[in-house]
């Protein structure tokens, strides 16, 4: 049994277009106490550099979904992380399109990190490639999403409370199904109006963009998350190659239906 209240919450989370951190807040909501510490794996100036024990009562790790799988740069930054037995809610958010081998993924990088899986929920954000003329789950998570979230959280609190905690079972299949590795290809930037504010260079999760030329960027480091073309104040960031027109508009033709939260405690 779990004592009767948690006093240390922790946020953990990969989220560089912010849904998958927005989502994971949401879900605190329901609980009590509110967050106290947050490890962000977003960018490399954020991320430990070593091993990095994490001692809480409680953490909640979160993803976004890339292709039906953890991110490949989000697997390696987490590895960084070591605990003793420390409960986790582990939290998947993908694009309305489904979340794939993911969760199990997690659960099980978690596991090898010495955290106890305790819950999990795999929750819907806008997707990254979702534009005006190929919306994605547009202006998810929405008002009832994030409800959804907070309940999860107080189902959770009242679980760790209450109720004796077994290993958590969660879909997947092992082995994963085959990730998006690089493309060879990265949104690119239109001179012609970039004020060089750089808010991409500041945004990007691997730093791929050169601080001194931001129409510069490494192919082989981007993940195509699209962090810079959201983050753009005058859209001089944009997606030009084929491939996200092409992507972007299957994924809108095919994942109209409105998918929900599922929760697995």
């Amino acid at each position: 049994m779990f004592e009767q209240t948690f006093q240390s919450v922790k946020l953990i989370c990969f989220s560089p277009t912010h849904g998958t951190r927005n989502l994971l807040e949401a879900i605190t909501f329901g609980m009590s106490p509110q967050p106290t510490g947050l490890i962000d794996l977003t960018l490399p100036t954020t991320t430990p550099t070593k091993n990095r024990e994490v001692v809480a009562d409680l953490v909640l790790i979160g993803v976004p979904v890339y292709a039906g799988r953890v991110p490949l740069v989000a697997v390696e930054r987490l590895q960084k992380l070591s605990a003793n037995g420390v409960p986790a809610v582990l939290v998947a958010v993908y694009g309305n399109r489904g979340y794939g081998d993911a969760l199990l993924e997690l659960n099980d990088i978690a596991v090898k990190c010495g955290f106890k899986p305790v819950a999990a929920g795999a929750f819907i954000a806008e997707h990254s490639f979702s534009t005006a003329e190929y919306p994605i789950a547009t202006a998810r998570p929405d008002a009832a999403d994030l409800l959804k979230a907070e309940q999860f959280g107080a189902e959770v609190a009242k679980r760790l409370t209450t109720d004796k905690i077994t290993a958590i079972k969660v879909p997947g299949n092992f082995p994963y199904k085959e990730g998006m590795g690089s493309q060879g290809i990265s949104p690119e930037t239109d001179k012609s109006i970039c004020t060089d504010c750089k808010y991409c260079v500041a945004v990007c999760p691997t730093h791929a963009i050169s601080e001194e030329d931001v129409t510069i960027t490494d192919v082989s480091k981007c993940i195509l998350c699209n962090a810079c073309i959201r983050v753009c104040p005058v859209a001089a960031r944009q997606g030009k190659h084929p491939f996200f027109a092409t992507l972007a508009n299957k994924l809108s033709t095919n994942c109209q239906t409105r998918l929900e939260p599922e929760y697995f405690l």
